[in-house]
């Protein structure tokens, strides 16, 4: 898992983990047969509460896992003006897979 980046004055920042977290039960079905799959998360929310990202699985934009991020983001207190997330997650299939 690749360290989430942050963007904006956060009052609390998220765990490492929690994008991941939030997009876990579906990461499974989404796992092709290559031995490397990856995921790419950015969400940001505006002062105006607009909300703009990408989750994008393989390259492939990832609908689904998009609208989770989404729906997380509109929870988050616009005292602040700006907010963002962004992180890259690899998943390696083990070498025990293939025997």
């Amino acid at each position: 898992m690749g360290q989430l980046s942050s963007q904006g004055k956060w009052a609390e920042y998220p765990a490492e983990e929690y994008l991941f977290e939030l997009l876990k039960d579906q990461i499974p079905n989404r796992l092709t047969a290559n031995k490397i799959n990856w995921l790419k998360i950015y969400v940001c929310k505006m002062a105006d509460g607009k909300i703009m990202g990408d989750c994008n699985f393989n390259n492939e934009p990832w609908e689904e896992g998009l609208s989770v991020i989404y729906d997380y983001a509109n929870g988050w207190n616009m005292d602040v003006g700006f907010l963002a997330l962004k992180q890259f997650i690899v998943f390696r299939r083990c070498d025990a897979y293939d025997e």
